[in-house]
């Protein structure tokens, strides 16, 4: 895997799944799901901060959010490997749903403006 080459989701997962080390890694639902709530929290830490200082974004707090949305889409994947779900189904599956609401919203906002 080269620096800047394009990733798929399928290509991350494979690789992640290689780095993941717990006790009772396959079997263990808790864990990973533990953690991604935790890496969660770390996003909504680094989130405050930068709103505390006026939502002026520096350098430091783009590499912390890159850094920790990174953890989040580690533990993410991990939990979807353990289920056997593919992400990029899972994603092409996600925005099928986001542009059926967006449609949806239209259609409303078409009704209420006549």
């Amino acid at each position: 895997m080269k620096e800047g080459e394009p990733l798929t989701f399928k290509e991350y997962q494979e690789k992640q799944g290689q780095t993941a080390f717990y006790p009772n890694r396959g079997e263990n639902i808790v864990f990973p799901a533990l953690e991604l709530v935790g890496e969660i929290g770390e996003i909504v830490k680094v989130v405050l901060q930068i709103e505390e200082k006026g939502g002026f974004l520096r350098e430091e707090d783009i590499l912390n959010l890159c850094e920790e949305i990174g953890d989040s889409l580690w533990s993410l994947s991990d939990l979807a490997g353990i289920f056997g779900l593919d992400l990029d189904e899972i994603a092409r599956q996600n925005l099928k749903k986001a542009f059926a609401k967006k449609e949806k919203r239209n259609q409303h906002q078409e009704v209420d403006s006549k």
